[in-house]
Order: structure tokens, then C-alpha cells, then sequence
């Protein structure tokens, strides 16, 4: 059964609409007279062989410019790498900054995706040397070719013995005949090859067509078909003055005797020799004396040049049009230079452009995925661009370090060289820092962060005012500096000098302080292994930091899912049977009320997904930073599933025990009120007001400092985890923020090993600090030292 489906009343509904257009001359696709083309009736359809026969006059010269200047047009592959993903095994180079902006304009494509264009590859071999006969511009233009006569282009695809294509053979389209099932759905072909006839698969054809209303599933319908009538009129006027030309018989001059005898033939004969012999060519103009007396009469012929000259010139415009080609082009003595250059501009927007883009497209759907999904073909922009703006663009760019030196020079054939692969940073300009908000601590969580010490800021020399450098560091615009000064200088864009300078002079910061926000970077050896007497193992070399370790991701998923438990969560345990009857009969309710147990396993249901992640999303940044692909994402996934379960029950008890704790606190301080005098008839009201209390702080701050903390959290732990696994990365450092508080201070820079500890806090829970947080809102970040990554 054909896996197809089924077009109903395929073989008669369209065969009444056709006759209805043709009339009944009208007969089956293929090649074949298939009704008239004029509104009389009278003309038939042309054939293939028809259409390819009027590749001549100005239908040749027209069709002649589109397949040379399309055979032209730069044709590159590019190959597409996710996250996760493998890296392509090809050899490739990065793409220019010119061809980047034809493709996103043209394919989505998104930010996390690398590209990057494909310099040797199979496919690049077989179109460059498509059969022993064509090379890759060739080929394209005999596409165009038929494309434009007829509508279709095949391309016959030979296989090795792998079933990759081996070599591309473009047939004569004339000569080929679509073969249908019982549904009309494309099968296969036929090509005739004088009395031979050859069958085909479809999988081995890759059919290029143009759009026809008549047959949307089958032969394409050309521009020359459109204007045949056109070409027609053209011909048969040709061809009138052809047969006029060639059987000029009009005579110049009729010479009568005026004799009542007239002239013999001989006579007659012997006058018009002698009178053609005396004034052809150069005897033009000369005297005629006559013999005998005769009357001269000149005949006078109707001009009839110019209105054909009119009407050819109509003809043309009109053949021109139908293949989108500006006339002007046609008129190389009426066009002036800006006349020419839009019509160049209109030429390469209408007519080649969509031309290429449609061979392009039908390439990457048929013959691109027979080697790897994730190539694709893209051409060179054919459009010319706008001079002047496109070099202002690029002086922009270039100053702003949008683009490299190296970019820069491609982008006009010149050699790249190493030291144009850094960006041109105007004096004064840093990469922006994130934004951030602060958010006050509350003083009584369960972790209470240190507070940050201000540092000293120099005395202003006598007499002058003393700098603002307090008030500057104070505000979130002086933390973003900061951050975008140390984002500089872990790029290496900004020198360790310069930095700690500025931070002293602009933002008041001491020495000690300076140097701590950017420590030294240097290169950790890491110790060999013990060798044996049988090895001598070799000194490995220095291993280099990833610095920035990544960009975290923005923490407001997760605050907003604490936020709507804790919100959840008041509403049900001041709405509960056990807490309202306790305060009407006990006056008091039993701790009973706030179950521990039972909150931490919802919380933990709510919050597993979200936290998941952060998990994910540091996992595959890390292995993209360190040159990883899916399969180590694959192999980490187990030991993420089991941290990410661990680590989410452990903050949603924490943060439990932490609630349960603060309504102990506040129904203590309740009951000593009681004790002191507090009317009875008030506790119930009291006792809301109490609870309704502690939740709506846990709405606001607390949300925010756990969410914050525990993203941070989930982060540093899945890059630890993914950094174990790959054996790539051999320790750990801390990176210190630009607000760091004196207690994380003291491990700016600091490296140890992936299975050690930065220090040690004590013995709870989060006693042993293994990555940042160090605290509630600590925003420290971790980078991993490699051993000879080239990040």
C-alpha cells in the first residue's frame, strides 16, 4: 500500500479544468503539445524542445547575462555546532563578519550556536568537479539555463559504493519525462537519449523547478513559457523582414518610351544594362543622356522602418521584464553611470538573488543531508552594497571592538596575523558588568552573611575638596564598574597595573584591597605523578585558569518558585484545622501545627525542576568551555541527578527548619507578652498577626537571598561535578567579586584541588565551602585550571 496519500479525483477534476483553459486540443504533460497558448485557439502549446529552440535573438542575450553572472556567484559550506555537540571532524575556519550577517538574514540561527565555514569537505570536492565535463560554475549556469527555458533542471546523482554521491550529471530537461503513480505522485523519470530511454529513481534526480499553478507537484512553468506569444510575434517579424530583404523586388525607377512603337526586349534589355552599369556604386548621381525620347518616373515605397523598430523595442522591454532584468542594461549608449550602477543593483535584487536562492535551497533539502544534517550551503551576498554606509558600519565596528583587526582584514583580502584577533577598546570603554541589585540581609537567618567593610579612602591633599570616591563605590552604577574592570582584566584586555590603579584612584580602594579584586593570574604547575624506575614520567606543562569561568544564569526562575511556596505555604498553615482549633480551645497551638517533615518533601517536589536547571545549564557551558561533547554530558548525568537531589532536600530542610524555628521564636515572645498582661480576648488576632508575619518577610527578602544562593550554589556544583568527569580540568580557584566582604577576601586567587576544600567554616551542613557561595549572597565566582586548554 503506498505510503502516500491519496489525491481524489486526481485523473478527471483537473483534466475538466484544463480543457476548460485549452480547449480540446489539450493532451497529457511531458513534453507534448498540451492545448494553444493564444486566446483563438489557434496556436499550439509549446513543447520542451519548443521553449529550449527560443534560446536565441534577445531571449539568448538576456538568459546568456543571468547564467554567467549566477555561474559566478560564491558558494561556501558552513557547519552548525549546538551545545553539547561534537565538534565537526572537517576542517573549517571562522566565518567573516560580511558572510555572517547574508546568513542570519537568511537562516535562524541562534546565539549558542557556533558556525563555522567548511574549507575541505566531499561535497566542496563534487561541485567543484561535478563530472568530467562541467566544474561547479558550469553546472550552475546550464541549471539557471533550463531553469529559465523551460521551467526544469535534473540533475542526475551517481552513488559510490557507500551511497554517497560520486558525481552530478545535469540533464538536458527537454529530453527528460516525469513518471507518476496511480495518485500522480512523482516517481521517478525517464531520459531519452535519441532512441534509447533510460528509468530512474527519484532519489537519484534532484529536480529544480519554478513555481506552476497548473501542476504544483510536477513540471515547472519558465519565464519563457510566459511570454511565448511574445517570442512568437518576434520571430514572425524577423522573419517578414527576412523574406522581404532577401526578395527585394521593388524597382527605383519605371522608364516608359514615348514612341507609338516602344522599345524591343532587346532593346529594353540592352537600356537597363547599360543605364544599371553606369550608375551603380560609384557612378551614383551621374548624367543620363538618352537616345530615344523616354519619361523617368520615381517610384515612391511607404516607409515602413520605423514602426518595426518600435515594435521590436516593445518586444524586447517585455521579455526583459518577464525575466527580471532592468532594460537598461540593453541600452549601453542612452544609460549614464548612476542610470547603470541602479541597474546593476536592480539586476542582482530581483533576478539573481532569488534565482540562486532557489538552487541554494533545493541543494541543502537534497543533496546536503545525504552527508551530515548539520551542514548547509549559504552564497556569497550578490546584492552591491551601499559603499558609503557599509564603510562607516564597519570604521564603527571596528573602533567599538566589535570586530577584530583580523576580521577586518579579510573583509578586504588581506592576511590575518595574531595580533588582530584583539579588539580595539577605545580609552575609557569596559565591557558592561550585569546588573545588580542589592537586597538587605535579614540579621537573624540561620545564615547570616558578614558584613562588607568599606575601604579607606585616601585624604585629599590640603586645600582641595576631598573625592567622591566613597559615594561612587557605594552605589550599584561604582559595583558594575568594578565588576566590568575585572571582567576586563580576566580577558586580558585590561593589564593588572592599570586595574589596581584605577581602583585606588577612581573608586578610593586601598592597596591590599585593590590588589585583592584582581589577584595575579599566574600559571599552576600542577606536581607529576610519582614515576617508577621503569617510567620517567615527563613535567607536564603549565595548566592555564578559564577566566570567566561562565556567564551564571539569572536566578529569578528559582526566586520566583520560593516566593509562591512560601506564599503556599502561609496561606495553608494559617487556614489549618490543627492551628485555628489549638488556639480556640488551647489558646495555644501544639508545634505540631508546622510539620518539618512534610513541608521539606513538598518543597522539595517544587523545587527539584526548577533547580534541575541550573544544574543543566552550568553542565553545558562547562563542557563547552573545555571542549567537551554530548557524550560527556551523557556520562556526568547520573552523578548530576544524584547532587541535584542531595543538594535541593538539603537547602529545602534548611530553609524549613529555619521557618519552623522563627514561628517558635515568635509564638515564645507571644507567650512571654501573655505572661506580662496581654489581654486573652487579643491572642487569636495576636497570634495571626504573628505568623502572618514571619511569612511575609519570607515573601520578600529571605526568597530573594535563598533563591540568589542557592543558583549560585547549584552552578559551582554541576561545573564541579562536569569538571571531575571530563579529566580535563585539574583544580579550582576563587575568583573574587567586586564587593567581596572581608571573610571571602582572604581566598581571592586561591587554588586547590577539584576534591579539596577552599576552607573549612565548621561542621554543619555547609561547613565545608567546596565552591562559592561562601555565604547568603555571596557573589565570588569559581574558575577551573586546565592543563594546556586553549580557552
Amino acid at each position: 500500500m503506498s505510503d502516500t496519500p491519496e489525491i481524489p479525483n486526481k485523473s478527471t477534476k483537473p483534466d475538466q479544468v484544463k480543457q476548460k483553459l485549452f480547449g480540446p486540443n489539450w493532451r497529457s504533460l511531458g513534453g507534448k503539445p498540451q492545448g494553444s497558448y493564444d486566446a483563438f485557439g489557434g496556436q499550439p502549446e509549446p513543447g520542451k524542445a519548443d521553449l529550449v529552440a527560443a534560446y536565441s535573438d534577445i531571449v539568448y542575450a538576456a538568459i546568456k547575462l543571468i547564467q554567467r553572472k549566477i555561474s559566478r556567484v560564491k558558494l561556501r559550506l558552513y557547519a552548525t555546532t549546538e551545545t553539547g555537540e561534537a565538534r565537526p571532524k572537517c576542517k573549517t575556519t571562522s566565518v567573516t563578519w560580511k558572510n555572517l550577517k547574508s546568513i542570519k538574514a537568511n537562516k535562524s540561527i541562534s546565539f549558542s550556536t557556533q558556525l563555522g565555514e567548511v574549507v575541505e569537505h566531499p561535497l566542496l570536492d563534487l561541485l567543484d568537479k561535478a563530472n568530467p565535463q562541467h566544474n561547479r560554475g558550469e553546472l550552475i549556469g546550464i541549471t539557471q539555463l533550463f531553469l529559465d527555458l523551460t521551467g526544469n533542471a535534473y540533475w542526475l546523482i551517481i552513488r559510490d559504493d557507500f551511497g554517497l554521491p560520486q558525481s552530478l550529471y545535469p540533464l538536458p530537461s527537454q529530453c527528460v519525462e516525469l513518471v507518476r503513480d496511480e495518485n500522480q505522485i512523482v516517481r521517478g523519470v525517464k531520459y531519452y537519449e535519441g532512441e534509447k530511454e533510460y528509468d530512474y529513481l527519484i532519489e537519484d534526480i534532484i529536480h529544480f523547478r519554478e513555481d506552476n499553478p497548473l501542476d504544483v507537484y510536477g513540471e515547472g512553468h519558465s519565464p519563457v513559457r510566459a511570454m511565448w506569444q511574445r517570442i512568437q510575434v518576434g520571430w514572425k517579424e524577423i522573419s517578414y523582414l527576412d523574406n522581404t530583404l532577401s526578395n527585394n523586388a521593388r524597382p527605383d525607377v519605371m522608364v516608359s518610351p514615348k514612341s507609338e512603337h516602344g522599345f524591343g526586349q532587346d532593346e529594353a534589355e540592352r537600356m537597363a544594362k547599360d543605364f544599371g552599369h553606369r550608375f551603380r556604386g560609384s557612378g551614383n548621381g551621374g548624367a543620363f543622356i538618352a537616345t530615344d525620347p523616354v519619361d523617368f518616373e520615381i517610384l515612391q515605397w511607404q516607409p515602413k522602418d520605423l514602426a518595426e523598430l518600435e515594435l521590436y523595442k516593445n518586444l524586447k522591454i517585455s521579455i526583459l521584464n518577464g525575466l527580471h532584468i532592468p532594460p537598461e542594461l540593453f541600452e549601453i549608449g542612452e544609460a549614464n553611470r548612476s542610470t547603470a550602477e541602479a541597474a546593476l543593483y536592480s539586476l542582482y535584487a530581483n533576478c539573481i538573488r532569488p534565482r540562486i536562492e532557489l538552487i541554494v535551497d533545493k541543494l541543502n533539502e537534497k543533496l546536503v543531508p545525504l552527508y551530515d544534517k548539520r551542514l548547509f550551503i549559504h552564497f556569497d551576498e550578490v546584492v552591491p552594497e551601499d559603499k558609503s554606509f557599509d564603510l562607516q558600519e564597519r570604521d564603527m565596528l571596528l573602533k567599538n571592538g566589535v570586530i577584530t583587526r583580523s576580521e577586518a582584514r579579510r573583509l578586504y583580502g588581506f592576511e590575518a596575523f595574531d595580533w588582530g584577533d584583539e579588539p580595539l577598546i577605545p580609552s575609557g570603554m569596559l565591557p558592561s558588568a550585569p546588573a545588580y541589585s542589592p537586597s538587605p540581609m535579614l540579621a537573624d537567618d540561620h545564615q547570616q552573611a558578614p558584613a562588607v567593610a568599606a575601604p579607606a579612602t585616601p585624604a585629599a591633599p590640603d586645600g582641595q575638596a576631598q573625592p567622591a570616591a566613597d559615594s561612587l563605590r557605594a552605589t550599584v552604577g561604582g559595583s558594575q564598574q568594578v565588576m566590568a574592570m575585572q571582567a576586563a582584566y580576566y580577558s586580558g584586555q585590561l593589564p593588572r597595573e592599570a586595574a589596581v590603579a584605577n581602583a585606588r584612584i577612581i573608586f578610593g580602594f586601598t592597596e591590599a584591597e585593590a590588589e585583592a579584586l584582581f589577584p595575579e593570574i599566574k600559571p599552576q604547575v600542577l606536581a607529576p605523578a610519582a614515576a617508577t624506575q621503569e617510567t620517567q614520567v615527563p613535567e607536564k606543562p603549565a595548566a592555564k585558569a578559564i577566566l570567566p569561568p561562565m556567564r551564571d544564569k539569572a536566578p529569578d526562575p528559582l526566586v520566583q518558585a520560593i516566593n509562591e511556596f512560601f506564599a503556599h505555604q502561609r496561606a495553608t498553615v494559617l487556614g489549618q484545622k490543627s492551628f485555628t482549633d489549638d488556639i480556640e480551645t488551647k489558646a495555644f497551638p501544639d508545634g505540631g501545627f508546622f510539620d518539618i517533615d512534610k513541608w521539606t518533601d513538598e518543597m522539595f517536589q517544587r523545587m527539584l525542576p526548577v533547580v534541575e536547571m541550573f544544574y543543566d545549564h552550568s553542565a553545558g557551558e562547562t563542557v563547552a568551555r573545555l571542549g567537551g561533547d554530548a557524550g560527556l554530558l551523557k556520562v556526568v548525568q547520573p552523578n548530576l541527578k544524584e547532587a541535584l537531589s542531595k543538594a535541593t532536600l538539603l537547602f529545602c530542610r534548611t530553609t524549613n527548619e529555619s521557618t519552623s524555628q522563627d514561628l517558635t521564636k515568635a509564638l515564645e515572645d507571644l507567650r512571654q507578652q501573655i505572661a506580662e498582661g496581654l489581654e486573652v480576648g487579643d491572642v487569636k488576632n495576636a497570634m495571626k498577626d504573628r505568623v502572618q508575619q514571619v511569612f511575609n518577610g519570607l515573601d520578600n527578602e529571605r526568597a530573594y537571598m535563598i533563591g540568589h544562593t542557592e543558583a549560585s550554589r547549584a552552578q559551582h556544583d554541576a561545573m564541579m561535578i562536569t569538571a571531575k568527569e571530563s579529566g580535563v580540568a585539574k583544580a579550582k580557584r576563587w575568583i573574587l567579586s567586586s564587593d567581596a566582604c572581608p571573610t571571602c577576601k582572604p581566598l581571592a586567587g586561591k587554588t586547590v584541588g577539584l576534591d579539596e576544600p577552599f576552607v573549612v567554616d565548621g561542621l554543619g551542613a555547609y561547613g565545608e565551602i567546596n565552591s562559592p557561595p561562601r555565604h547568603p549572597l555571596c557573589r565570588c565566582a569559581m574558575s577551573l585550571v586546565t592543563e594546556g586548554v586553549n580557552d
